[in-house]
């Protein structure tokens, strides 16, 4: 894909000074953090429904990997949290395919006012892409709705992909992602806990699958900013079930938002919710803005440029990732730029709807791959 692939040789002569950002430690439990308070859940249903409701949250939760592979230290599964703050209701059905790491049978759960067992699923890959595609389409015909959301959990890649399975040694890359949602898509994809994933690269490849693609740039901790969250995003979609995608993306933003404000790590947060439909105009800018670049002679305010530039990614699985936004500005004076780089930076806040950063970082909703 040509306009993508300018984004991967934009900067090879460039070596980007990544900033890496100290992030909270994964291993605290939401009550050592003062998590999870008992938040009201009105009208919860109190058996397994199949009829058809407003809205299903589907939660591909994959644990079955390493987060410290040097200490072969299992991921958090995030199940019983998640349980014990989203709730079925009225307007709602939350259905959950876990994968536990290890030889544990993966299980799918309808949640309620406690998880409730609807199959075992045995040993699964949750790295194949038909492992995503079961079960969504799984999701659509036992528990149908009007619309749907998809919550994803476990390590983030950007361009390269998620969900590391790691007894399979398999991922997710975004072309399978891509095949997963082809058939029917989501409404609204959330990537919970999932790190790196605020790439324009892998927003692309998704556009035509889903309406609001969310995601952070950098770290992405679900205890950290996802776990209290839930319940709120559950009582938003039953007290007010005919929001549009896009209001209920830009309340997404806004629970997590409020939900870390007086926190001492709320600086290292990053969140967007971007309108996938906006994104082909961008894209086609994008190439225009990387080609004129490329054929700068001014080299060395080039480089001093794009070294300035956020820059993040270097204690991750990728490197060398700079925030789109901050890029375009600081191109914005140099000669021939002038006019791509105003363009870009007004398209990308036409994309993203909206965003959350810390204060002493330049995130804006989208990262390069660079």
């Amino acid at each position: 894909m040509k306009n993508l692939k300018n984004y991967c040789v934009l900067l090879l002569i460039i070596v980007i000074i990544s900033s890496c950002i100290s992030a909270p430690k994964q291993s605290e439990t939401p009550q050592q953090r003062g998590y999870i308070r008992s938040s009201p859940k009105p009208g919860v249903s109190t058996e397994v429904s199949h009829e058809t409701k407003k809205w299903t949250i589907m939660f591909y939760n994959d644990a079955d990997f390493l987060y410290d592979e040097e200490n072969f230290t299992s991921a958090y599964n995030p199940i019983d949290f998640f349980a014990a703050t989203a709730f079925s209701c009225k307007n709602i059905h939350v259905v959950a395919l876990e994968d536990p790491y290890g030889n544990e049978s993966a299980k799918t759960w309808y949640i309620i006012e406690k998880k409730v067992l609807l199959k075992e699923n045995g040993e699964i890959n949750m790295g194949d892409p038909k492992t995503l595609k079961d079960f969504i389409s799984y999701c659509k015909k036992e528990f149908p709705a009007e619309r749907y959301i998809l919550l994803v959990y476990d390590h983030g890649m950007g361009w390269e992909g998620c969900c590391i399975d790691t007894p399979s040694k398999d991922k997710l890359t975004m072309p399978e992602m891509k095949d997963a949602l082809s058939k029917s898509g989501v409404d609204i994809l959330c990537f919970t806990g999932t790190c790196l994933m605020g790439a324009v690269e892998s927003v692309y490849e998704l556009r035509d699958c889903i309406d609001i693609y969310i995601s952070s740039e950098e770290y992405s901790f679900y205890l950290y900013y996802w776990a209290e969250a839930i319940n709120p995003i559950c009582r938003i979609l039953n007290e007010n079930p005919d929001l549009s995608n896009e209001e209920i993306g830009k309340k997404i933003i806004e629970i997590i938002e409020e939900n870390n404000k007086n926190l001492d790590y709320k600086e290292y947060i990053t969140m967007s919710a971007i309108k996938t439909e906006k994104l082909d105009t961008l894209v086609e800018n994008v190439n225009t803005f990387t080609e004129i670049l490329l054929s700068n002679q001014n080299w060395d305010e080039i480089i001093d440029t794009c070294l300035g530039s956020q820059s993040f990614g270097s204690s991750g699985m990728i490197k060398n990732l700079v925030d789109l936004y901050d890029l375009a500005d600081r191109c914005s004076n140099i000669e021939g730029l002038e006019e791509v780089s105003r363009k870009v930076k007004e398209l990308l806040k036409n994309t993203v709807i909206a965003e959350i950063h810390g204060k002493n970082i330049q995130m804006h909703g989208e990262f390069l791959y660079t």
